[in-house]
């Protein structure tokens, strides 16, 4: 069996804290002692000019997916390696994070600052890169514009809890320790556990993106810490023992400018808003109970119509993934029932698609049938001809950890309002509205400001960063199809995404 050489690694040593609840805002919604809040989400989308998906960057993206969940590589991802390496301009540049991520703001230590973290489902820790970080220069294209997370260096409240962190991930490393301090969201505060890296080489985020916050169990952190929210419900602070994402579909193709930050929907914390969604919640059981994933079973799965008879006994409902990531013989009995589709070559597993071609997918989970907005499923043209574009279902190849690991991604849950529910544990989803209400939300602070008189966006110091990056978890899952196969593994169990790997390339054409 080959490993993946992009496997993040994080070690932790030492004693580990947990996350606390303390008493939240008065002004919030509350019910016998207990809260809840809805908060705005802001998402950075990049509209090309030329209206080319950035095929070299979906390759680093998805080779990053298959690291996150402890996949083996197999032939066709040393090609796709091979691609990105023989396609590099002689210097790295940075990734701009991918369009499907959503950020919100969270405040941390004291004096208190806002930073934006990305919203991942499908890990468990809170990943900070701090603001004396020893970073290696890299392009113009690098700058990081958000505040950095200071650590025992700048926050009062901050308490190192003894523990060293490494992370290793492809050419590039992290390291640092283990912190304690305190964490304010949607008026939720609580002392957290936080993987403060201040040694960083060859890693990259958003330019917006000072962290990733992990919204999965405690049992797949890497730390063994507890995440915010599973502590808030620990600790009885919510109304509902539950956390719902909305998020705005809005793509590259719905924004005027290059680059723009642009309102992403909303985030509720102990509670649903039925103004975010139409019918009913539907909520199916975790397949493990409470286990590493908010993991569920697939019923059926239909493209065009024609039902697939393809179905899985646990799936990953992962935000932090771009794709709907599935075994090679999925991905293959999907894009056959797309007339005119085919492989792209040496690509690691992405598919081409006429662009004409309207592609209507379903999912079905507890009975109820799930649509997936047709634009969502094409993430933007493949040939400057404009003739095919990139689909959102991906390959995560033929290994037998990659045939029993199946994960829906952001472009099919931006057509739903998602339910994360603690007790009884299940995800939950509704038809997400189509109302102007969902950007209503406006964009957060900016990165860099204080609660208590810290210096403001404007004094920040940019940090630049070599473009770099990877991230891993593991899943447990069975996808079944045609073949009749279905067995469960278990990848690595580790940490979360903080950027993505890859060497500037150009576009290809299909063959």
């Amino acid at each position: 069996m080959v490993h993946s050489s992009g496997l993040v690694y994080l070690a932790f040593v030492g004693l580990v804290g947990q996350a606390m609840a303390t008493r939240a805002p008065r002004d919030l919604h509350s019910r016998a002692g207990k809260i809840s809040t809805s908060l705005p989400l802001h998402k950075r989308v990049s509209r090309r000019s030329n209206g080319l998906s950035d095929l070299d960057t979906r390759i680093a993206q998805l080779l990053t997916t298959k690291s996150k969940y402890g996949l083996s590589l197999d032939e066709e991802d040393f090609k796709a390696t091979s691609r990105l390496s023989k396609r590099a301009s002689g210097s790295q540049v940075a990734l701009a994070g991918n369009d499907e991520s959503y950020y919100a703001s969270i405040s941390l230590g004291t004096p208190s600052y806002t930073y934006e973290v990305a919203l991942d489902t499908g890990s468990a820790d809170l990943v900070m890169i701090t603001s004396d970080a020893n970073m290696q220069a890299c392009g113009s294209e690098c700058t990081i514009t958000s505040q950095l997370y200071p650590a025992t260096n700048g926050s009062s409240s901050a308490k190192s809890l003894g523990q060293s962190v490494d992370i290793v991930y492809g050419t590039g490393s992290a390291n640092g320790v283990l912190v304690a301090d305190t964490m304010t969201m949607g008026g939720f505060t609580a002392q957290q556990n936080i993987a403060a890296c201040d040694n960083v080489t060859g890693l990259t985020t958003s330019p917006d993106q000072s962290g990733l916050m992990g919204l999965a169990f405690q049992a797949l952190s890497a730390s063994g810490s507890m995440p915010f929210l599973q502590g808030l419900y620990t600790a009885g602070s919510l109304s509902q023992p539950l956390f719902a994402l909305a998020g705005a579909s809005i793509g590259p193709q719905d924004v005027p400018s290059f680059d723009a930050v642009v309102p992403g929907g909303f985030m509720d914390i102990g509670t649903t808003n039925s103004s975010l969604y139409t019918g009913t919640i539907n909520y199916v059981g975790l397949t493990a109970g409470k286990g590493l994933y908010w993991q569920i079973p697939l019923d059926a799965m239909t493209v065009q119509g024609t039902n697939l008879g393809i179905s899985a006994s646990a799936v990953v409902i992962d935000s932090g993934t771009n794709s709907i990531a599935v075994p090679q013989s999925v991905a293959s009995a999907i894009y056959a029932g797309i007339s005119g589709s085919q492989a792209i070559p040496n690509s690691g597993g992405l598919y081409a698609y006429p662009c004409a071609t309207s592609v209507t997918l379903t999912m079905t989970f507890g009975g109820v049938v799930y649509s997936m907005l047709p634009k969502n499923f094409n993430t933007g043209t493949a040939t400057k001809s404009g003739t095919y574009c990139v689909g959102a279902v991906s390959s995560l190849g033929t290994s037998q950890s990659a045939k029993d690991t199946f994960i829906v991604g952001t472009p099919f849950l931006m057509s739903l309002y998602q339910v994360y529910r603690f007790e009884p544990p299940a995800v939950g989803f509704a038809t997400i509205t189509t109302a102007s209400v969902l950007t209503s939300g406006g964009i957060p602070e900016s990165n860099g400001t204080s609660a208590s008189g810290g210096p403001s966006s404007g004094s920040k110091t940019p940090v630049r960063i070599t473009a770099t990056g990877t991230a891993a978890a593991s899943a447990t899952g069975s996808a079944s199809g045609s073949s009749g196969s279905s067995s469960t593994t278990r990848g690595s169990a580790l940490g979360a995404i903080l950027g993505l790997a890859m060497t500037a390339g150009a576009f290809a054409a299909l063959a």
